[in-house]
């Protein structure tokens, strides 16, 4: 057994064992396998944390993951994992079946147990094993997911369907046992009790925190008991007042194709066509997905009492079926014939729209999604000697109004990533009385804005004047929407003063000084990305959607700096487009020797409101890790 450390349950050393060949006596196999598993626990379980202090837990974890013995842990469980896939085929051995089933009933490391325990339940022998994984569904406060999931699965595989439902159902009626039921159903690939699936039908809706159903129903799809439950649940909600459904149904239901949900899903579309967005047009699609002829004469009675952007979804969504479905296209009237003076020319697309049309949008669709451009300003670094005082770059030394104190931020030892031993001596001052450090910021970036305001098309930015960018990643001040948002500043001078080159204090390590940057600047304005929430307002439907993904495919990701325009900050880290605007992207590169985390950008904003107002004090900080 690997040697353990003194006050702590784990081991301190897991020697490599050789996995022997596939071709291997049996025997030889064994006994690897019962010597590989006699390696005591690798991980805290409630029993073993019981009466530890938090101090003994974290040192745990920490020696856990540390070098090499997280690597050794699991090389382990990949030895143990390949034996017992391979010792499983031969559970008519005693031997064999009583070693397997020791590690299921005995083994105090849970990891191990359930990698065992897959492999009995994936086998469905040996049956005295399969009956100990069984068990584990007794005590659901005490094991993981994983586990408890893999002993749901050794019920479904030993018992009677009529008894495995009399076991899980009243686990899958709980919310906080539900997705484990689900997930052992969606495994299994034997018979199911009819009485699972009306059981499920509690979860089809699924959301934020839920579990969701419609992947083990969608396995059964074929069933006419789970076609007609998923029918009656779609025409429970178009039945429904107020407004539809919300959740993941209608994406789940796309992927099933339930016959017999078109006029439900038509009366969805009806009712849901002045809310717009997903509401509207996913369930629309999922009418496109059931190619079904009979759609065409429903939706070509709707388009006629619909306005604006739904009856522009609705028309593209007949076009749609009408070619996927033969025959189906309704021949046109020969037009009337019209004087000159009256015929109204097709309007044309303008540059910037022309690639969407082209990809198959609606001129009307494409100068929409255009109208939310934003100019972008690239602001691409180059390395500099001594750069001149005020101008426009990264890095270096900041040229700062005359008697400026550098930035520093107040905060606690919890705010730090690192431990303040980690940190090169001299660079973290001593806390004062109140247990504050007053750490210093890094010096990141000053723009000069009479640089940038021939580029700023969209006139957000003042046209003079200078802002300067300090931040501290490593100093993590909280949250805002799930991003880190850590220690920054942000100063603003409306007019260029007389600048002063500013020396960093000491306490400000070599790894937060960065190499000085000139800046070359330019501007784009490019197709906003898909993922805008200003985009899915529009409520393209999903053909219309594939067009735009296909225009902006080939499309960049942006500069690694910038500053103004969609960037990256807005459409993936959550910040409210409307309220809020990105002022400075900084990339990690190598040429001011930025490295923020694992390659990752740190974003300045500040609300939409104070930029009017010239107000920078509300500008913040945060990165995307």
């Amino acid at each position: 057994m690997a040697a353990q450390t003194r006050d702590l349950p784990f081991p301190t050393d897991v020697p490599t064992l050789e996995a022997p060949p596939d071709d291997a006596p049996l025997a030889a196999q064994l006994a690897l396998f019962v010597k590989a598993v006699d390696v005591g626990p690798l991980g805290w379980t409630d029993a073993l944390a019981a009466g530890r202090s938090k101090s003994d837990i974290e040192r745990g974890e920490e020696l856990l993951n540390t070098e090499p013995l997280w690597e050794q842990v699991q090389d382990r469980l990949t030895l143990i994992d390949d034996l017992a896939k391979r010792l499983v085929t031969h559970a008519d051995n005693p031997a064999v079946a009583a070693a397997l089933t020791r590690v299921i009933k005995e083994h105090p490391c849970n990891e191990i147990t359930r990698l065992v325990g897959e492999a009995v339940v994936t086998q469905g022998a040996p049956a005295a094993a399969l009956l100990a994984a069984a068990r584990w569904i007794g005590e659901p406060a005490k094991y993981g997911h994983h586990r408890w999931t893999t002993g749901a699965r050794a019920v479904l595989r030993s018992a009677t369907p009529a008894a495995a439902s009399d076991t899980l159902a009243p686990h899958l009626a709980k919310k906080e046992y539900a997705s484990r039921v689900l997930d052992a159903l969606r495994q299994h690939d034997g018979e199911i009790d009819p009485r699972f699936f009306e059981a499920a039908r509690r979860w089809v809706h699924g959301g934020p925190g839920l579990p969701r159903s419609t992947d083990f129903l969608a396995k059964h799809a074929t069933r006419p008991e789970v076609q007609a439950l998923l029918v009656r649940e779609i025409e429970k909600i178009a039945a429904a007042k107020g407004e539809p459904e919300t959740g993941y149904f209608y994406q789940d239901l796309r992927q099933i194709k339930v016959p017999g949900a078109l006029p439900a899903l038509v009366k969805i579309v009806a009712r849901s066509a002045k809310l717009g967005d997903w509401h509207f047009t996913v369930p629309l699609s999922a009418i496109e997905d059931l190619a079904d002829p009979a759609a065409l004469p429903q939706l070509r009675a709707l388009v006629a009492t619909l306005k604006g952007k739904a009856k522009s979804a609705v028309a593209a969504a007949i076009a749609g079926l009408e070619k996927t479905i033969p025959g189906a296209a309704v021949a046109e009237p020969p037009p009337k014939k019209a004087t000159a003076a009256k015929a109204k020319p097709a309007r044309a697309a303008s540059p910037a729209a022309r690639p969407l049309v082209e990809a198959g949008l609606a001129v009307e669709r494409a100068e929409k999604i255009v109208a939310l451009a934003r100019t972008r300003i690239d602001l691409a670094p180059k390395k500099i000697g001594k750069p001149p005082v005020g101008t426009t770059r990264f890095g270096g030394e900041p040229d700062l109004p005359a008697k400026t104190a550098w930035p520093h931020v107040d905060c606690t030892e919890k705010d730090l990533v690192l431990k303040v031993s980690e940190y090169p001596k001299g660079t973290i001052p001593a806390p004062d009385k109140k247990g504050k450090l007053h750490v210093p910021l890094a010096f990141l970036a000053q723009l000069d804005l009479d640089d940038l305001a021939p580029h700023d098309t969209d006139a957000l930015l003042p046209k003079t004047g200078m802002l300067w960018f300090f931040a501290r990643p490593e100093v993590v001040l909280g949250e805002k929407r799930e991003l880190q948002r850590i220690a920054s500043l942000v100063l603003y001078a409306k007019k260029k003063p007389k600048l002063v080159r500013i020396s960093p204090p000491a306490t400000l390590g070599a790894q937060q000084r960065f190499d000085a940057a000139t800046v070359k600047i330019t501007h784009v304005r490019p197709l906003p990305s898909p993922n805008l929430e200003s985009i899915r307002k529009l409520a393209l439907i999903e053909s219309e959607s594939e067009a735009y993904e296909a225009a902006t495919s080939n499309a960049d990701d942006g500069a690694t700096h910038a500053s103004l325009g969609w960037a990256i900050a807005t459409y993936y880290l959550g910040i409210p487009e409307a309220k809020e605007q990105l002022l400075l992207r900084v990339g990690s590169d190598a040429v001011s020797g930025f490295s923020f985390g694992d390659n990752a950008s740190i974003f300045f904003c500040v609300p939409t409101a104070a930029l009017a107002k010239r107000d920078f004090t509300k500008a913040y900080c945060v990165m995307d890790e």
